[in-house]
């Protein structure tokens, strides 16, 4: 048997390492809301809009039973809403009071805003976890899953 045969169980394990340990990846159609780009906005003769920018505002009362929301900047909400799947923002979260979130929520404070990443109102029950690069705020409510925030960063609300 020659040397490099012995070795062929090893090359595929090596190989096979990435499928193994990479997180998956979203794709748009894991959404059904995504708003704004990485560098918004973009063209000629364009200008950001008004506070609180590019990104997701959804107004109250909104009840988005399955999918996912997400935007590069920020997901904004008014009162009274019902989420059936995860927020994902490379920026903030903001929600209003009496919200419920059935999926994950994560922020990834691409900005690094050093105030609040997440805020959200009384009345929250968010049924997953909560996974930010910054500081988090809850007025009161139920957090059923894990809350994890990096490190010099602070959570208030209910305990998780």
């Amino acid at each position: 048997m020659k040397q490099h045969q012995k070795f062929w169980p090893l090359f595929l394990l090596v190989g096979m390492l990435p499928f193994f340990s990479v997180a998956q990846q979203l794709k748009i159609t894991d959404f059904v809301v995504f708003g704004g780009n990485g560098s918004c906005p973009t063209g000629a003769s364009q200008k950001a809009p008004l506070y609180p920018g590019c990104g997701v505002l959804l107004g109250k009362s909104v009840n988005l039973k399955a999918g996912s929301i997400g935007s590069f900047n920020i997901v904004k909400s008014g009162n009274e809403i019902n989420v059936g799947g995860n927020i994902y923002s490379g920026g903030t979260v903001q929600l209003g009071n009496n919200v419920q979130i059935n999926g994950n929520i994560t922020a990834a404070n691409s900005s690094g805003t050093l105030g609040t990443v997440v805020g959200i109102g009384k009345g929250v029950n968010l049924r997953a976890n909560l996974d930010v690069a910054g500081n988090i705020i809850i007025g009161d409510g139920d957090v059923k899953g894990k809350v994890t925030h990096s490190v010099g960063t602070s959570y208030t609300g209910p305990t998780p």
